[in-house]
């Protein structure tokens, strides 16, 4: 609501203004002017109501009553309650002949006017030698070592799955977190001295590769290298008898 100058008056050196509400005047200094344009709580919160009231819509989708806020009526919005309600009428209207044609046009013209082509590769003021350059960029400021290094240093299990291969022996890998697996069934203790191998452990084929076994979590166990040292390609129960676990 605006103010108007014949409702102010002078009044012992203060502006008197009348409460907007209940038209009981209030008398202020010069600097509170505009401050206060009701006279106590009951009559802010009736402006309140009133204004809010002013506010009131229908949604036009739901028909549910809902206070839009000021700004957006004064856009000419607010015409639903929900977002909801409104993509229904603004899908529909997007998918209209007009509104598709205007969109052709408007792509055809931002072509020709060569708004959507951007320089790639090298014409590209920021390029700075693709994919093999950033490699090489890395390579040599020992960026890539480091992180080959700290994944090592994550992941032992995993970089010993990857190492085991033999050539023209072994045929493809070891499903991910066969090692790890087979470490916590063995309680990561030496299946032939029961020692602990939590520090250090080789990986033994059951039966040897030589001797026809199988590369294959079934056909796997860990030793402590003492252990697989002494083993090498034997029979597993020749080996557990020169042990004289087997008679």
């Amino acid at each position: 609501m605006g103010w108007h100058e014949d409702r102010f008056t002078q009044s012992h050196g203060k502006i008197r203004l009348d409460c907007v509400s209940c038209a009981r005047p209030m008398f202020f200094p010069p600097s509170k002017l505009g401050k206060y344009k009701t006279c106590s709580d009951q009559c802010r919160i009736a402006e309140s109501e009133k204004a809010r009231e002013a506010r009131r819509k229908e949604c036009l989708t739901c028909k549910k009553i809902f206070y839009p806020r000021t700004t957006q009526i004064a856009a000419g919005t607010g015409l639903y309650c929900s977002h909801k309600c409104s993509s229904g009428t603004r899908v529909a209207a997007s998918k209209t002949p007009e509104a598709i044609e205007k969109r052709v046009a408007s792509y055809k013209q931002s072509m020709e006017a060569g708004k959507f082509k951007h320089p790639t590769g090298e014409d590209h003021p920021t390029w700075k030698g693709g994919k093999e350059a950033f490699l090489q960029r890395r390579k040599e400021s020992g960026k890539a070592a480091k992180q080959l290094r700290d994944y090592r240093k994550r992941n032992p299990e995993k970089v010993r799955e990857f190492t085991l291969r033999r050539k023209s022996k072994k045929l493809g890998r070891l499903p991910k977190g066969t090692i790890k697996k087979i470490g916590a069934s063995q309680r990561w203790t030496c299946v032939v001295c029961r020692c602990d191998i939590s520090s250090g452990y080789h990986v033994d084929h059951i039966i040897p590769l030589a001797k026809g076994g199988k590369h294959e979590p079934t056909n796997i166990q860990l030793l402590c290298p003492s252990c697989n040292v002494r083993k090498s390609d034997k029979d597993p129960i020749s080996f557990m008898q020169e042990k004289g676990f087997l008679l």
